[in-house]
């Protein structure tokens, strides 16, 4: 923002990198990396470029702009970390709730009397859940499965009754 943009070595830089066989690691926090004191000029500097072989090293590198404090340029941090958001959540549609079996496939699951391995409150909370979420998803592919040979039924009746016509 501000700032001049120049083809030419914009070209020559991205041919670079492409002949190199780099890859240019995403940065996250702050959308520049350099700032004039008046913050009237900002510009996106700085970067990490790293070769196929160093990514298949470190999977799980992450950029980070940090703060500016006494420079006009923002240090960047690069740094192997793995995210780990815990365990996926489930779909659960509200239309589900009117259709037959959902409630008994619910409450049968949740019922079950089936041992933890826990004694913590919690991660059998999660261990409840996650049962219910497999039965959810095997209900759900039983009851896809079901209708769509009913539709492949109800196509073929209305085929026959086309070819009498």
């Amino acid at each position: 923002m501000g700032t001049g943009f120049c083809n030419r070595t914009s070209e020559a830089f991205n041919n670079f990198i492409e002949e190199g066989n780099l890859v240019d690691i995403p940065l996250g926090g702050r959308a520049y990396t350099r700032a004039n004191k008046s913050f009237t000029k900002r510009a996106k500097l700085d970067r990490f470029l790293a070769s196929n072989g160093f990514l298949n090293s470190f999977p799980n590198l992450v950029g980070s702009i940090l703060t500016n404090l006494w420079s006009d340029h923002c240090p960047i941090l690069l740094r192997n970390e793995v995210i780990d958001y815990g365990p996926t959540p489930f779909k659960l549609f509200k239309s589900w709730f009117d259709l037959d079996g959902f409630e008994n496939t619910v409450i049968s699951c949740w019922n079950n009397t089936e041992t933890y391995l826990s004694s913590n409150p919690q991660i059998r909370f999660k261990d409840k859940l996650k049962r219910v979420k497999g039965a959810l998803k095997e209900w759900n592919i039983s009851l896809r499965s079901q209708a769509m040979s009913d539709r492949i039924s109800h196509v073929n009746q209305i085929k026959g009754i086309d070819d009498e016509l």
